[in-house]
C-alpha cells in the first residue's frame, strides 16, 4: 500500500497494518472496510476552493486512528460516518483553523459489544468565521461494555459570526461507558500581556498560541511519508492566516 496519496475521488483502504497520509484538495470520498490490524490515517485537508469530504467505513476486530488537519482558509463541508463493531477501537483527533466557514459532522456508531470510540476535536475560530460542529455518538441496543467518549474545545479570536459545537450521545444500552465534554473561550489578555512583555508583538503571540493549540507534535508523525513535511507547511499557513 502506498504511504502517501493525493486523491480526488475514492480511496479504499484494505486490511493488514497500514500507515497512510491523505492529502485532500478537491471534493473527495473515503471508504474503508477494516477487519484486522492496526491502521493510522493522517488526513490533511488543503483547499483553495470550497471542498466537500465524505467518509464512510467500518472497523471489525481492528484498531483505527485518524487525525484530521484542516488549516486552510477556504470553506469545508466534512461528513464522516463510521461503524465500530466487535472488538474494534476508533480514535479520532481533529484540528481546524476556521477563517471562513467550516461545517463538520461525525456520526460514530458502537454497533457491537466491546467496541470503543474516542474522539477529540480542537478548533480556533477567527474573526467573522462560521464553525458548525456536530459529533453524534450512538451506542445501539446490545452493544454491551461499549465505550464512547467525546471531547471538543473551541478557541475564539475576535468575534466569529457563528460558533456551534453540539456533542450528542444516543445510548440504548445500560452496560456502557460514555461521556462528552465541551469547552470554549478566548485567549486571556494576561497571557498576551506577558508575551508582549517578552518582546513579542500581539500578532506574533497569537500565531504561537494558535500553533500550540492546533498543531500536533510532528514527532508523532515520523512514520508517515510526507507527514512531517505537510505539518511544517501547515505551520507556515497558520503564520500567514493569523498575521493578516
Amino acid at each position: 500500500m502506498a504511504d502517501y496519496v493525493e486523491i480526488d475521488s475514492i480511496l479504499t483502504v484494505g486490511n493488514g497494518d497500514s500507515c497512510l497520509t491523505l492529502l485532500i484538495s478537491e471534493d473527495s470520498e473515503i471508504r474503508y472496510e477494516l477487519t484486522e490490524g492496526f491502521h493510522e490515517l493522517l488526513v490533511v485537508i488543503r483547499n483553495e476552493h470550497p471542498v466537500t469530504l465524505k467518509e464512510t467505513g467500518y472497523v471489525v476486530n481492528a484498531e483505527l486512528k485518524i487525525t484530521y488537519i484542516s488549516l486552510s482558509d477556504s470553506e469545508l463541508n466534512q461528513q464522516a460516518e463510521i461503524d465500530v463493531r466487535e472488538h474494534a477501537k476508533l480514535t479520532v483527533d481533529s484540528y481546524y483553523l476556521v477563517d471562513k466557514k467550516k461545517t463538520v459532522r461525525f456520526d460514530l456508531f458502537n454497533r457491537c459489544p466491546d467496541s470503543a470510540v474516542y474522539i477529540t476535536n480542537s478548533a480556533v475560530c477567527l474573526d467573522g468565521s462560521v464553525f458548525d460542529l456536530n459529533v453524534i455518538g450512538t451506542i445501539v441496543k446490545g452493544a454491551k461494555r461499549a465505550k464512547c467518549h467525546q471531547t471538543s474545545r473551541c478557541l475564539t479570536i475576535g468575534k466569529p459570526k457563528k460558533l456551534r459545537a453540539d456533542p450528542v450521545l444516543k445510548i440504548d444500552e445500560n452496560d456502557v461507558e460514555a461521556s462528552h465534554a465541551l469547552s470554549s473561550g478566548t485567549i486571556d489578555d494576561d497571557v498576551l500581556y506577558y508575551m508582549n512583555s517578552r518582546g513579542l508583538t500581539r500578532k506574533e503571540a497569537l500565531v504561537l498560541l494558535v500553533q500550540g493549540y492546533l498543531l500536533p507534535d510532528s514527532s508523532d508523525f515520523q512514520q508517515f511519508e510526507k507527514g512531517v513535511e505537510l505539518l511544517n507547511e501547515e505551520e507556515e499557513k497558520v503564520q500567514r492566516i493569523c498575521s493578516m
